[in-house]
């Protein structure tokens, strides 16, 4: 997951967010929702980069896990992350001000791509973790 986590982050174009997002779904396998696989379709046949990148910011939305949200998406220039201008993070609660809130971020080219980094990192970190007995 984390060659593909920083192949996000690196996209720089619509042809290579498209693609990575179709090997995102491929990932997922059953946990894809389908509006993720259908805006990332329309993502690659649109004809307008502006309506592809609209698609696929859709797709990403799709992605964010049920309880958790959105609670920020900014494309300012941080000066960690000047590669990287645009900027999600998700959280268990709206409220920034929670301490014990479980909160993923994304950096990277556009929102889309940055939304979809954190809401993967939200799903990795919802998974429950599997326990091994030394066998």
């Amino acid at each position: 997951m984390t060659d593909l986590l920083e192949r996000l982050q690196a996209a720089d174009s619509r042809y290579a967010a498209v693609a990575l997002f179709q090997e995102v779904a491929h990932l997922l396998g059953d946990e894809c929702p389908e509006d993720f696989k259908n805006h990332t379709n329309l993502a690659y046949t649109s004809v307008s980069d502006t309506r592809a990148w609209g698609y696929l910011l859709l797709a990403a939305m799709t992605l964010v896990p049920e309880g958790w949200v959105i609670r920020k998406i900014s494309t300012d220039i941080h000066v960690d992350h000047q590669d990287c201008p645009a900027h999600a993070e998700l959280g268990e609660t709206p409220w920034a001000h929670v301490s014990d809130d479980k909160i993923t971020e994304g950096h990277a080219a556009t929102p889309a791509l940055a939304l979809t980094i954190a809401a993967l990192r939200a799903r990795e970190s919802a998974q429950p973790e599997e326990h091994t007995d030394g066998e």
